[in-house]
């Protein structure tokens, strides 16, 4: 296992399988809970962890994203366009968004796509106020958002206070704007969301799935990122 630089690298030449894990908002790697991401050295600069990468014999990647920005999506879909390989994305919250956009963007590139604590619409009105909060008192709000969406596990997840500003902004301005829109996937849609969540309703996600035609398993009283898998169930 080792890092590089993979928006710098060639993807051309690769074949195989690459799953690519993309973090919410306020979140990052650590989301996913594998013992390999625990266990990770998070030095470096690299945007993306690399698990199993064996060079251009078609083995098995997985990507996980340091963490979730808009500013990175021209980047990776033009990453993804030039590759030989079949990808799956799994996103949580403000990454489940991000996948999506990206899915519909080289559709033909996606093999199946996994949407974790996404909801239809984040509320304008919402999403500025937490954009004045950040420049106003960015540790209670993290920390109030923290507890709200994890709950007591958050203790456990490596969460940060310095997150960078401007790229938490961009986030929320993104998850304001965004729309679901788009012709029907040619490959699986799945919507995994908790029982409890508080942060995405239930009832929103359901409304989405049904919209979409896409699946969904619903995790019995888990709140918005209280999963307990690894990266192979998903």
């Amino acid at each position: 296992m080792y890092k590089r630089d993979i928006f710098e690298g060639d993807f051309s030449r690769l074949t195989g399988k690459i799953t690519l894990y993309l973090p919410g908002w306020a979140t990052d790697y650590h989301v996913f809970y594998t013992r390999f991401l625990l266990e990770w050295d998070p030095k470096g600069d690299s945007p993306f962890l690399i698990k199993e990468f064996h060079g251009l014999e078609g083995e098995e990647m997985a990507l996980y994203m340091r963490y979730a920005d808009p500013n990175d999506i021209p980047k990776l879909t033009a990453m993804i366009a030039k590759s030989a390989v079949t990808w799956h994305l799994v996103g949580f919250s403000l990454g489940g968004f991000i996948a999506h956009d990206l899915a519909r963007q080289v559709p033909e590139k996606v093999a199946s796509l996994t949407l974790i604590g996404v909801r239809e619409q984040y509320p304008v009105a919402v999403c500025r106020a937490m954009q004045r909060h950040l420049q106003q008192d960015k540790k209670q709000l993290l920390e109030d958002f923290w507890k709200k969406a994890f709950g007591e596990i958050a203790q456990e997840m490596f969460l940060v206070e310095d997150y960078d500003t401007p790229m938490l902004s961009r986030g929320l301005a993104y998850l304001a704007q965004y729309s679901w829109q788009a012709s029907p996937f040619p490959f699986p849609v799945t919507c995994r969301h908790g029982e409890a969540d508080k942060i995405a309703p239930l009832s929103e996600a359901q409304t989405l799935a049904q919209r979409k035609r896409w699946g969904l398993q619903i995790l019995p009283g888990a709140g918005h990122g209280a999963w307990s898998v690894s990266d192979d169930a998903l």
